[in-house]
């Protein structure tokens, strides 16, 4: 197998053209939950996938300086909820900021107090088990 091209210098398109281009690319659209010392938080992420089944893992991306961020990991724990077709008003309330995002649809919590969206496609409860 010949090596691997050198990574060029500079990007070859910068991060918004990026975000942007991917913005157009259908997927999953999720909202991910947390509760720690009785504050509630979450984000819409497009960033969630299953990592095994066996056991039962999933991979989940958040930017550290999102205002969740420091909630997940202080609690361990965390909601995933896949929206389904009709909750398009959950992801916008959870990517707006300086709102109640938990306002705009209705919830379920766990043993735990995660919050679970009510009617969405799938839900989990899980424990953080790395961060990177």
């Amino acid at each position: 197998m010949p090596p691997a091209p050198p990574l060029p210098s500079e990007p070859l398109i910068s991060p918004e053209t990026f975000r942007n281009c991917l913005r157009h690319v259908p997927g999953a659209v999720a909202v991910i939950t947390t509760l720690h010392d009785g504050e509630r938080s979450g984000l819409t992420a497009t960033a969630v996938c299953s990592v095994s089944a066996e056991p039962p893992q999933m991979l989940v991306c958040v930017n550290r300086s999102s205002s969740p961020e420091a909630l997940i990991v202080a609690s361990g724990r965390f909601g995933i909820s896949f929206l389904a077709h009709d909750q398009r008003e959950v992801a916008n309330a959870f990517s707006t900021k300086d709102i109640d995002r938990f306002a705009s649809a209705s919830w379920t919590e766990t043993p735990a107090g995660i919050p679970l969206l009510d009617g969405a496609a799938a839900a989990f409860e899980c424990v953080v088990m790395q961060t990177v």
